[in-house]
């Protein structure tokens, strides 16, 4: 059931994505096309290749992501995590991490998420690295790079459970208690996180990682559209999106009666 509703809240999310967004309006243009309306064929078609366009213009992407990295903060201090106190180091994974492939490779895009939350575990005398998969990841995989990078089997803990990050927050929670922790992630998912994981109760210190906005391009390739300005503007419409629906969940929430 958890996977399906998963799938499900994807599948409805898709048409406020920029792709989706893209895609429907251009369905839409066909369709009156179709239906002999040409002058709002034209309207919708037109509007399809400039919604397109936008969002595929670097300086809209990495416009977007800014603000959420810049809400992240730089990179974690050791010494500062700790003088917290600090004694787990939690690591949020995006990807499915199976057997195939080589260490490195199964962790696909979180591979920096994991070497930064390796480099705050070596500086951390008995830290444990708890380390997130997603539903359908494989344990043995998970582990491997990890323990060559010279990380004990017994500083590890693996979850592997989880469809999304609040699955994560709850999931983790009984690890956690009340002590301060290392939350690491990609800077542009690190304000979503830590509402998440405040949520549950529990004390994260962020420790963003995998920024995408230091060191922009010259301006001339920011007005050009490209696919990596596509990538940016979806990873950041879909932390805003988030954002709102945990928002207004919240306020719902508040106006019900216990």
């Amino acid at each position: 059931m958890d996977s399906f509703l998963y799938f499900f809240k994807r599948i409805l999310a898709w048409p406020m994505q920029p792709v989706g967004i893209t895609a429907v309006t251009f369905a839409i243009g066909i369709f009156l096309l179709f239906k002999g309306k040409r002058s709002a064929a034209k309207l919708f078609l037109i509007a399809s290749f400039s919604i397109f366009c936008f969002f595929s213009l670097g300086w809209t992407g990495l416009s977007l992501v800014k603000p959420l990295e810049d809400k992240a903060g730089w990179y974690a201090d050791p010494e500062k995590l700790r003088q917290a106190g600090t004694r787990n180091i939690v690591v949020l994974s995006k990807s499915r991490i199976v057997d195939a492939n080589t260490p490195a490779d199964r962790w696909f895009g979180t591979l920096p998420r994991v070497m930064e939350g390796v480099r705050l575990w070596d500086e951390i005398p008995q830290a444990k690295l708890i380390l997130s998969g997603s539903a359908y990841s494989s344990k043995a995989a998970m582990e491997e790079l990890p323990l060559r990078l010279g990380v004990p089997r017994e500083s590890l803990i693996l979850e592997t459970r989880a469809f999304n990050t609040a699955d994560e927050a709850r999931l983790i929670k009984p690890l956690l208690g009340k002590e301060p922790f290392a939350l690491v992630t990609s800077a542009v998912h690190m304000p979503r996180s830590m509402y998440l994981f405040r949520a549950e109760g529990t004390n994260p210190i962020p420790c963003p990682c995998d920024y995408l906005t230091h060191g922009w391009p010259p301006i001339y390739l920011l007005l050009v559209p490209c696919v990596g300005g596509f990538r940016n503007s979806d990873i950041a419409l879909h932390e805003y999106y988030s954002l709102l629906f945990y928002w207004a969940k919240g306020l719902v929430s508040k106006g019900v009666p216990k």
